[in-house]
Protein backbone atom coordinates (compact mmCIF):
# COMPACT_ATOMS: atom_id res chain seq x y z
CA UNK A 1 0.00 0.00 0.00
CA UNK A 2 1.12 3.49 -0.90
CA UNK A 3 2.48 5.58 2.08
CA UNK A 4 -0.66 8.28 2.33
CA UNK A 5 -3.08 5.34 2.48
CA UNK A 6 -4.94 6.05 5.83
CA UNK A 7 -5.73 2.13 5.70
CA UNK A 8 -1.57 1.73 6.68
CA UNK A 9 -0.86 5.21 7.79
CA UNK A 10 -4.01 6.89 9.35
CA UNK A 11 -1.52 9.84 10.13
CA UNK A 12 -0.48 9.94 6.67
CA UNK A 13 -2.00 13.26 4.91
CA UNK A 14 -4.38 13.36 1.90
CA UNK A 15 -2.49 14.17 -1.44
CA UNK A 16 -4.20 17.59 -2.72
CA UNK A 17 -6.61 17.13 -5.56
CA UNK A 18 -6.37 19.72 -7.72
CA UNK A 19 -8.78 19.66 -11.09
CA UNK A 20 -7.89 21.20 -14.36
CA UNK A 21 -10.14 24.44 -15.83
CA UNK A 22 -10.81 24.83 -19.43
CA UNK A 23 -11.98 28.59 -19.16
CA UNK A 24 -14.07 28.38 -22.26
CA UNK A 25 -17.38 28.44 -21.11
CA UNK A 26 -18.31 32.62 -21.07
CA UNK A 27 -18.09 35.30 -23.47
CA UNK A 28 -15.01 36.66 -24.45
CA UNK A 29 -14.41 39.37 -26.91
CA UNK A 30 -11.74 37.78 -28.99
CA UNK A 31 -13.37 35.09 -29.73
CA UNK A 32 -16.70 36.77 -30.55
CA UNK A 33 -14.02 39.00 -32.75
CA UNK A 34 -13.29 35.41 -34.11
CA UNK A 35 -15.96 32.96 -34.31
CA UNK A 36 -18.81 35.41 -33.51
CA UNK A 37 -21.71 37.29 -31.56
CA UNK A 38 -20.81 35.80 -28.32
CA UNK A 39 -19.14 32.47 -28.87
CA UNK A 40 -18.71 30.36 -26.63
CA UNK A 41 -17.64 26.55 -26.07
CA UNK A 42 -21.67 26.28 -24.90
CA UNK A 43 -22.81 27.01 -28.80
CA UNK A 44 -20.27 23.79 -29.87
CA UNK A 45 -22.20 21.54 -26.90
CA UNK A 46 -25.37 23.13 -28.26
CA UNK A 47 -24.56 22.49 -32.43
CA UNK A 48 -23.59 18.78 -31.74
CA UNK A 49 -25.93 16.17 -33.66
CA UNK A 50 -26.05 12.15 -33.11
CA UNK A 51 -23.74 10.38 -34.87
CA UNK A 52 -24.50 6.41 -34.49
CA UNK A 53 -28.08 4.94 -32.98
CA UNK A 54 -28.36 5.67 -29.20
CA UNK A 55 -25.82 8.18 -29.61
CA UNK A 56 -28.32 10.85 -27.93
CA UNK A 57 -26.99 14.55 -28.60
CA UNK A 58 -27.05 17.39 -27.65
CA UNK A 59 -26.76 16.86 -24.13
CA UNK A 60 -27.91 19.71 -21.60
CA UNK A 61 -25.89 20.05 -18.85
CA UNK A 62 -27.97 19.78 -15.32
CA UNK A 63 -27.39 23.57 -14.60
CA UNK A 64 -28.22 24.85 -18.13
CA UNK A 65 -25.25 26.52 -19.99
CA UNK A 66 -24.10 28.73 -17.30
CA UNK A 67 -21.44 31.22 -17.86
CA UNK A 68 -18.75 31.29 -15.62
CA UNK A 69 -17.69 34.37 -15.09
CA UNK A 70 -21.14 34.96 -13.42
CA UNK A 71 -20.11 34.59 -9.11
CA UNK A 72 -23.40 32.76 -8.76
CA UNK A 73 -22.69 30.11 -11.35
CA UNK A 74 -18.90 29.77 -9.75
CA UNK A 75 -20.22 29.78 -6.62
CA UNK A 76 -21.88 26.41 -7.18
CA UNK A 77 -18.82 25.05 -9.02
CA UNK A 78 -16.78 25.76 -5.92
CA UNK A 79 -19.02 24.01 -3.00
CA UNK A 80 -19.55 21.51 -5.77
CA UNK A 81 -15.83 20.60 -6.01
CA UNK A 82 -15.00 21.67 -2.48
CA UNK A 83 -18.22 19.26 -1.32
CA UNK A 84 -16.56 16.33 -3.50
CA UNK A 85 -13.11 16.17 -2.22
CA UNK A 86 -11.64 18.80 -4.65
CA UNK A 87 -8.97 21.43 -2.95
CA UNK A 88 -7.88 23.28 -6.00
CA UNK A 89 -8.85 24.51 -9.38
CA UNK A 90 -5.78 25.18 -11.92
CA UNK A 91 -7.28 27.76 -14.22
CA UNK A 92 -5.68 27.79 -17.95
CA UNK A 93 -4.41 31.59 -17.78
CA UNK A 94 -3.95 33.50 -21.50
CA UNK A 95 -1.99 36.51 -21.79
CA UNK A 96 0.42 37.77 -24.92
CA UNK A 97 0.48 40.86 -26.36
CA UNK A 98 -2.60 42.01 -27.32
CA UNK A 99 -3.52 41.31 -22.90
CA UNK A 100 -5.77 38.69 -21.38
CA UNK A 101 -7.77 36.07 -22.94
CA UNK A 102 -10.31 33.85 -21.19
CA UNK A 103 -9.55 35.12 -17.75
CA UNK A 104 -13.72 36.06 -17.02
CA UNK A 105 -13.69 32.38 -15.38
CA UNK A 106 -11.14 33.43 -12.79
CA UNK A 107 -11.01 37.50 -12.06
CA UNK A 108 -14.82 37.49 -12.04
CA UNK A 109 -16.33 34.15 -11.27
CA UNK A 110 -13.86 32.36 -8.82
CA UNK A 111 -11.89 35.82 -7.53
CA UNK A 112 -15.38 37.60 -7.39
CA UNK A 113 -17.45 34.93 -4.61
CA UNK A 114 -17.80 34.49 -1.23
CA UNK A 115 -16.85 31.40 -0.66
CA UNK A 116 -13.79 31.12 -3.35
CA UNK A 117 -11.75 30.46 -0.11
CA UNK A 118 -13.37 26.64 0.09
CA UNK A 119 -10.75 25.69 -2.47
CA UNK A 120 -7.29 26.81 -3.56
CA UNK A 121 -6.42 27.75 -7.14
CA UNK A 122 -4.00 28.15 -9.85
CA UNK A 123 -3.06 29.55 -12.97
CA UNK A 124 -1.41 27.83 -15.61
CA UNK A 125 -0.23 30.20 -18.07
CA UNK A 126 -1.15 28.93 -21.58
CA UNK A 127 1.50 30.07 -24.37
CA UNK A 128 -0.96 29.40 -27.38
CA UNK A 129 -3.50 31.15 -28.17
CA UNK A 130 -7.12 28.87 -28.33
CA UNK A 131 -8.07 30.41 -31.57
CA UNK A 132 -5.84 32.99 -33.37
CA UNK A 133 -3.94 35.71 -32.15
CA UNK A 134 -6.18 38.67 -32.95
CA UNK A 135 -6.17 42.05 -31.93
CA UNK A 136 -7.52 43.24 -28.81
CA UNK A 137 -11.59 43.65 -29.00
Amino acid sequence: MPACDKRTNPTAARPTIAVYYFPQWHVDPRNTAHYGHEWTEWKSVQMARPRFPGHEQPKVPVWGYEMEDVPKAMAKKIDAGADHSVDALVFDWYFNANGPHLNGALERGFLGVANSARLKFAAMRATHSPCCDLPSA
